[in-house]
């Protein structure tokens, strides 16, 4: 099987995804600031580093003609753009509060 270019960007993204929660979960068990035996880096700069790659690949993503992301993100609608990810952090911020409430969160 042979894949466009998009396709293949966008398998690049989920395996960039999965290595985020990889790391997120070496936070989690670990700490933050621990370096695992044989490796130079801590969970927290491995962390950055994952997100790094995912947010490289998502610039990709949206500069690929093929999935016409410019169309929905175009420089004359950064208010829209804005207005999304504003609302999915309103939303996040309400869930922590939630999970404050039900004793989930310190």
């Amino acid at each position: 099987m042979k894949f466009t270019k998009a396709e293949y960007l966008l398998q690049c993204l989920a395996e960039e995804c999965i290595d985020v929660a990889h790391a997120i979960s070496r936070c989690q068990r670990f700490g933050l600031n621990v370096k695992q035996a044989g490796i130079n880096s801590t969970c927290k700069e491995q962390l950055a580093m994952e997100v790094s790659g995912m947010l490289a690949i998502v610039e990709l993503i949206c500069e690929e003609p093929e999935l016409a992301l410019a169309d929905v993100f175009s420089e004359s609608d950064d208010k829209r753009e804005q207005a999304m990810v504003d609302k999915k952090k309103s939303a996040v911020l309400a869930m922590i509060e939630e999970s404050r409430r039900l004793g989930r969160i310190a």
